[in-house]
């Protein structure tokens, strides 16, 4: 079932949307770390579910800025949840949490753009996080939008490197510059 709403809940302002860390897990202790980190933070929610398949079948409404999934099934079907995951969000930041000794696992987050992190997540990596996923979430929604962005910066906003007609100068911080 899926636990809470929002972790904290300030008065939205027209125009403003809740951002939303969504965690599939199996152990809640992990989630309350995660809503720990979460509270100091506005406009944010974290809807955490007992498991994938949860997850998947009612997935959340709000604006999703990050996926964990923390839990322990088989790696085949934490491939199938990450592909499921980046299909339906592709812009958001993924991270799985595994077991030491998961080769398998890392190997699905590895293949499918998600990060991997080993129990037991220590609160500095929760805090990275979730500070990744919301900070991630302002450069994109903020002043730095793709079109303005030069070419290199487009391609990495888009998550896709891309290639340009456009030459790109690199300077060596010994040169002095043009005038």
């Amino acid at each position: 079932m899926c636990r809470d709403g929002p972790i904290s809940s300030p008065a939205l302002r027209p125009g403003r949307f809740l951002k939303c860390i969504v965690m599939a897990c199996d152990d809640h202790d992990e989630a309350e770390r995660i809503g720990h980190e979460m509270r100091q933070l506005k406009n944010s929610c974290l809807r955490a579910y007992d498991g994938v398949w949860e997850f998947m079948e009612h997935p959340p409404r709000e604006h999703v800025v990050a996926v964990i999934l923390a839990t322990r099934d088989d790696p085949e079907t934490t491939g199938q949840t990450l592909q499921w995951t980046r299909h339906r969000w592709p812009r958001c930041s993924v991270t799985l949490i595994g077991d030491v000794g998961g080769q398998e696992h890392e190997i699905a987050a590895r293949e499918n753009g998600a990060n991997f992190l080993t129990r037991p997540v220590t609160l500095a990596q929760w805090r990275a996080v979730v500070r990744h996923a919301i900070g991630r979430e302002k450069h994109l929604e903020g002043g730095s939008s793709p079109e303005r962005a030069g070419p290199l910066t487009r391609g990495l906003m888009s998550g896709r490197p891309r290639v340009s007609a456009e030459p790109v100068v690199v300077r060596s911080r010994l040169e002095p510059p043009e005038t």
